[in-house]
């Protein structure tokens, strides 16, 4: 082979090599998309433990008790559904405040995460 020849079959495979890198400093993102919701109730560690949603009565009442937690309703597909969130400290939260919110399946043990508060419509 020429020179030439091998240098650009170097470079061309360097390239190549360069786009099949996996991105493993692409910044993280969650598994899917935040959705619109509203709070539409609290839960406290004084809330009675037949009042708990299955996510939240499986914890520990140490857990629930250093913890705040919400319930924000979401609109899916013509259907209203809910899911449970921590509600961070420093967080100001009232009734039907929206929000943006990682939805989970309450049922299944998993709680939301609430990923910001929006500005409540006048």
């Amino acid at each position: 082979m020429r020179p030439t020849t091998t240098l650009a079959a170097t470079l061309i495979a360097l390239l190549l090599a360069a786009c099949a890198t996996p991105a493993h400093h692409a910044p993280s993102t969650p598994p899917h998309r935040t959705v619109p919701g509203t709070v539409v109730s609290f839960y406290f560690a004084e809330t009675p433990l037949q009042e708990l949603p299955p996510c939240l009565a499986m914890r520990s009442p140490a857990e629930r008790a250093a913890h705040r937690y919400v319930r924000i309703s979401t609109p899916r597909l013509r259907q209203l559904q809910s899911t449970v969130a921590e509600w961070p400290d420093g967080v100001q939260l009232v009734l039907n405040q929206p929000v943006d919110v990682w939805p989970e399946n309450c049922a299944a043990g998993q709680l939301g995460r609430l990923a910001r508060v929006l500005p409540t419509q006048p």
